[in-house]
Formats: structure tokens, C-alpha cells, sequence
């Protein structure tokens, strides 16, 4: 059941869903479908496989992986408003 900081990645997550979105609109050709799909598909499988294992072995806990998660989606809108304020000449909020 998601909490409050489950709901803090699901926003941050979105902020940076609409940052991609513009990049792809203003000119970014990294949006073969396939090669997209392939890609996060797999990322994925390998990331799940490595935090399960890691977690498993006692290396950090549930709770210290989804605090990192946010943190670096934090920083990826920061990165994606800091780029498209740039491209578009004025502020970008994406969160």
C-alpha cells in the first residue's frame, strides 16, 4: 500500500515522465520505440534482480533503497528542469 513517500516517487517519476517528453518534442532522437522498450524492459529486470539480491544479503534495507530511489529521482527533475529552462529560455518546474 503506497505511503506518503511512495506517493513523493510517483510524482517525481511523473515530473520526470513530462521532462522526457519534452526533450523528445524539442529535438532529442532517442525515442526508437523499440530500442526504448528493449532497453527499460531489461534495465529493469536487471535492477530488480541486483536490489532483491542485495537486500536479501543484508546490505541495506527496504526502506534505505526507496529513500535512495527518491533522492536520485530528485535530482533527475532537477537535472531535466536545469536542461529544458535552458533549451526553452525560462524557468522549467517539472515537480
Amino acid at each position: 500500500m503506497p505511503g506518503h513517500d511512495d506517493d513523493t516517487y510517483l510524482e517525481l517519476a511523473h515530473a520526470v515522465m513530462t521532462g522526457v517528453s519534452y526533450e523528445l518534442e524539442y529535438g532529442s532522437k532517442d525515442d526508437e520505440p523499440k530500442q526504448l522498450v528493449t532497453g527499460n524492459n531489461l534495465r529493469a529486470v536487471d535492477h530488480a534482480a541486483l536490489v532483491t539480491l542485495l537486500i536479501k544479503h543484508g546490505v541495506f534495507t527496504d526502506a534505505e533503497y526507496r529513500q535512495a530511489v527518491r533522492d536520485q529521482a530528485q535530482l533527475e527533475v532537477e537535472r531535466l528542469e536545469k536542461k529544458l529552462s535552458k533549451t526553452l529560455g525560462t524557468t522549467v518546474t517539472l515537480g
